[in-house]
C-alpha cells in the first residue's frame, strides 16, 4: 500500500524528507511516526506498508515491495527512509 502524505509537508524544500514505511500483518498507523518527524522538522514525503507477518530479515520488505519502495521514494524526493521497528544492521544496510 502506498500513501501519498501533503498534510505533513509543510516546507516542500526541507533538507530532511522522510518516506514512512511499515510492515506488519494489518494495517500500519503512521500518526505517532509522522509527529515523530514533524516535531524534528523532517517532512514526510509519503508512506508504504507491505502486510506480512513479520519483516524480512534480510531486507525488511520483501524484494518486489523493496522495488516499489525505491521507486516511490525517488518519485516522492525523499532523503530519508522512517520506520517505526527497530531495525537489524543487515535490513539497515539493505534499505
Amino acid at each position: 500500500m502506498v500513501a501519498e502524505y501533503g498534510e505533513g509537508i509543510r516546507n516542500p524544500r526541507a533538507r530532511q524528507r522522510a518516506f514512512c514505511i511499515g510492515a506488519a500483518p494489518q494495517d500500519v498507523d503512521f500518526t505517532e511516526l509522522r509527529e515523530l518527524l514533524r516535531t524534528a522538522g523532517v517532512a514526510v514525503t509519503g508512506e508504504m506498508s507491505q502486510h506480512r507477518p513479520e519483516p524480512d530479515p534480510d531486507r525488511y520488505f520483501g524484494k518486489g515491495k523493496l522495488g516499489e519502495l525505491k521507486k516511490a521514494a525517488k518519485e516522492a524526493d525523499a532523503n530519508l527512509i522512517a520506520c517505526d521497528d527497530e531495525l537489524l544492521p543487515r535490513q539497515e544496510r539493505n534499505l
